[in-house]
């Protein structure tokens, strides 16, 4: 009997099944000679070859040198406009007081506060993390 393990192995010629010598047979492998063939499955998921390579290949995600900086300059550029845009509303609310003597105060401060907001929006560019 001889079995094509191309696909797990990458091996491109059949190797030869028998009793004595290599008798197991690999899941997702083809037969391609033989006639009669039993087998008991002694391996399913994690503990099959294909289960055992494929635990090998999981690895958790580590961030490279690159991203970690990306990730800071993000942080800073984030930190930089919060604070104008706590300057920028702290600003415009004195120019409020001064200028309009407190009259339509809510509108004005609800303007104020929405340019604030929009500082903070597009302080931050959209490709960083």
């Amino acid at each position: 009997m001889k079995s094509n393990e191309s696909a797990l192995t990458g091996e491109p010629e059949d190797l030869k099944k028998c009793q004595d010598g290599d008798c197991f047979l690999l899941s997702s492998c083809l037969l391609t000679e033989g006639e009669e063939c039993r087998a008991i499955a002694i391996g399913i998921g994690i503990h099959s070859q294909w289960g055992k390579i494929k635990a090998n290949l999981v690895s958790e995600a580590v961030n490279t040198p690159l991203q970690d900086k990306l990730e800071e300059m993000a942080t800073k550029i984030g930190h930089i406009g919060i604070g104008f845009a706590i300057a920028t509303f702290l600003v415009m609310i004195l120019s409020i007081w001064a200028r309009h003597g407190g009259e339509d105060v809510v509108q004005r401060v609800l303007e104020a506060f929405i340019l604030a907001v929009t500082i903070v929006v597009v302080a931050i560019p959209e490709g960083l993390p």
